[in-house]
């Protein structure tokens, strides 16, 4: 307030920033988050701790974002009402509803009800059960840094398993373990529990759908916690079974190339003929050189499968095959 030349300070406000915890120590600062009153015989929470960036710029407390549970879970009055919201958006404003046959209502009750179980895991667990009602596989919810699902490993298996035609196969193993298993085996029990039950157990806390669940529920079994030994039972492509012993390796062993590919195959030939008078063509090996004998090759097949992984050796090349080849004949095709 301002007096010709005098200048009087009737109001001051300093802000100071620094972590909860740093403020929080402090004996002059709230000890709590809010700071609970009542209006019109309705409670009125008032946050006495904001968002730095926010109260800088004088903008509106809403620190505690939608999907970002990462400072809340722990705080049942914060858990809920994080909780509230990812539900309420869903539920007002998301067009699910016509397409998803799910009453998203009765979610609500069990979310907030997540919220006053003793352990985290348990919270979040349960809260994502009622999101994968959804089917969504684009909803991400952040947790704190210790429980989240996909941050909180320290420790990867020494092989990597993917879902081919409905099995565990090991497409990928790490150079310390190429003496445990071999690609191609199927994985078929984890300490003695059938890997289908081990994923479905996955799948009810990863947000993703039913069509993608085998495979992120597969994937999440890859990562650990923790280094303790594992058993696991394996069988061949002969139907023998065998069981190993091993110990996961640090997460840091990821930077160590594994041997294999998830599940695209590299061929040593370029054309080869199938059962039945079914010819396979790796398009990526084509050469010009070889255009004519591929296309005398193909003019007695029932059918060609096309196989167009990989980057081709000659661009030009491949659709030269498709125009001479291909497209000019009358052949069933394939493509892989």
């Amino acid at each position: 307030m301002a007096n010709s030349s005098s200048d009087d300070s009737v109001f001051t406000r300093k802000l100071i920033s620094g972590t909860y915890k740093s403020l929080q120590d402090d004996i002059r600062h709230a000890q709590e988050w809010f700071f609970t009153t009542h209006l019109y015989n309705e409670p009125l929470h008032i946050p006495l701790y904001l968002n730095e960036h926010e109260s800088s710029h004088g903008r509106i407390y809403n620190g505690y974002d939608m999907y970002d549970m990462s400072h809340s879970i722990d705080e049942t009055e914060l858990c809920m009402s994080a909780a509230s919201h990812i539900w309420a958006e869903i539920q007002h404003f998301w067009p699910y509803f016509s397409e998803v046959d799910v009453n998203c209502k009765p979610e609500h009750k069990e979310m907030l009800s997540a919220c006053l179980l003793d352990d985290p895991q348990d919270t979040w667990q349960t809260i994502f059960t009622s999101m994968n009602l959804l089917q969504d596989q684009h909803i991400s919810i952040h947790l704190p840094r210790h429980i989240s699902p996909s941050r909180s490993f320290e420790w990867i298996l020494p092989f990597k398993p993917y879902m081919v035609e409905g099995k565990a196969v090991i497409t990928r193993i790490h150079p310390d373990a190429l003496n445990l298993v071999e690609l191609g085996d199927e994985l078929v029990t984890i300490d003695n529990e059938p890997i289908e039950l081990v994923i479905e157990r996955n799948t009810q806390v990863i947000l993703t759908s039913e069509h993608n669940a085998k495979y992120r529920g597969l994937e999440s079994l890859f990562l650990r916690r923790d280094d303790t030994q594992i058993e696991a039972t394996l069988k061949k492509m002969d139907g023998t079974t065998y069981t190993v012993l091993f110990e996961p390796l640090p997460i840091s062993a990821m930077a160590q190339r594994y041997a294999g590919n998830r599940l695209v195959y590299r061929y040593d030939y370029m054309h080869k003929v199938l059962d039945e008078g079914v010819h396979h063509l790796v398009l990526y090996k084509l050469s010009h050189s070889a255009l004519s004998q591929v296309r005398e090759q193909l003019s007695s097949a029932k059918g060609i499968v096309i196989d167009l992984r990989h980057y081709p050796e000659d661009f030009f090349c491949v659709v030269t095959c498709f125009r001479l080849v291909l497209v000019s004949g009358n052949k069933q095709c394939a493509y892989v």
